[in-house]
């Protein structure tokens, strides 16, 4: 089964069928046992910090594959022209950074409360 977003059920533009074909494939990831997406479903929360920042790298590699895989389903169906599929591609390409920069916003921000946690954490076992 695949969830298909609703902003963009229904819409004929080159954005909702790139991202649309890019939620399909996650299905077919799924299907065929990617060890990234299964590692992404496995883990468990110890602490929704924590296990928000390592889904973020997790969930990279699954993004960024399934984009990959979108394009190439998409030209080789010859379902979009060529100035559709490079807007596709630049649709995706902006999507993909947007984990980018949530992954560097979340290391700036356990980098920021490291040391905090750290001093607080050591006050209390320290005679």
């Amino acid at each position: 089964m695949v969830n298909l977003s609703q902003a963009f059920f229904g819409e004929k533009n080159t954005a909702a069928l790139a991202v649309e074909a890019h939620d399909c494939v996650h299905a077919v990831q799924h299907n065929v046992g990617n060890k990234w997406l299964e590692m992404r479903s496995v883990v468990v929360p110890i602490d929704l910090f924590n296990t928000t920042t390592l889904l973020t790298f997790i969930i990279l590699p699954v993004k960024c594959d399934g984009a990959k895989r979108a394009l190439a389903w998409m030209k080789e169906k010859q379902i979009v022209t060529s100035s559709e599929y490079d807007a596709s591609k630049d649709a995706l390409r902006w999507a993909a950074r947007t984990y980018v920069v949530s992954a560097v916003g979340l290391i700036a921000t356990l980098l920021y409360y490291l040391p905090i946690y750290h001093s607080r954490h050591y006050k209390y076992l320290t005679p």
